[in-house]
């Protein structure tokens, strides 16, 4: 789907225009001024993402500013299906992972598909209680046990629980089945859980 064309924005806040106003009239104009108000929106999101990424100030900062350099570069790729977060999220969990993979000789996992044509789906009340479990744990633990995770476990974690992406949306950002991505949570919902327990025994 194409985004809409508009008008030039009138002289008025550019506080007051939505993300989609914005996008257009950066595409039609070639304005600064326009993704100056999407970068001020939306910068300290980038950073925290980055930052739950790689674990140090500077470097997520660094990383952030690549970020936006890159969305503002890619902004004509947008095609509105989702919110222009959504979008700008994807960007940033994709580029922290291609840093961490480069610097830190972390390489993502191949997700084959005939390795899951076998095995069964978790029942969803199963899955449900496991989430449930999850998302009750105490966050100092859950936040160090991420910092231990891959790159590409911790980016579908926080996508998943975080950004609150469906199955089907994640299988699109990664390129994988949903049976490869539901098996990829699992496996990385039990790699948390048992580390949890580890850490904090008296709530096992």
């Amino acid at each position: 789907m194409e985004v809409a064309k508009t008008e030039i924005l009138p002289p008025k806040p550019l506080s007051k225009y939505t993300d989609l106003e914005l996008i257009n009239a950066v595409l039609e104009t070639g304005k600064n001024d326009y993704f100056g108000e999407l970068y001020d929106r939306y910068s300290d999101k980038v950073y925290g993402k980055c930052i739950q990424m790689v674990r140090d100030q500077d470097l997520a900062q660094d990383l952030a500013q690549d970020v936006l350099v890159k969305a503002f570069l890619k902004l004509n790729t947008f095609k509105g299906t989702s919110a222009f977060g959504t979008w700008l999220y994807q960007v940033t969990y994709a580029h922290c992972i291609d840093y961490i993979r480069k610097n830190k000789n972390i390489y993502k996992e191949e997700l084959e598909e005939e390795r899951f044509n076998h095995i069964e789906s978790e029942d969803a009340e199963y899955e449900e209680l496991h989430e449930k479990e999850l998302l009750e744990m105490k966050i100092e633990y859950v936040q160090q046990i991420l910092y231990d995770l891959k790159a590409e476990e911790r980016s579908l974690i926080l996508q998943k629980y975080q950004d609150n992406l469906s199955i089907a949306e994640l299988s699109e950002i990664h390129g994988a089945s949903e049976s490869a991505i539901k098996m990829k949570l699992k496996r990385t919902r039990d790699k948390i859980r048992e580390r949890y327990y580890e850490l904090n025994p008296e709530n096992n």
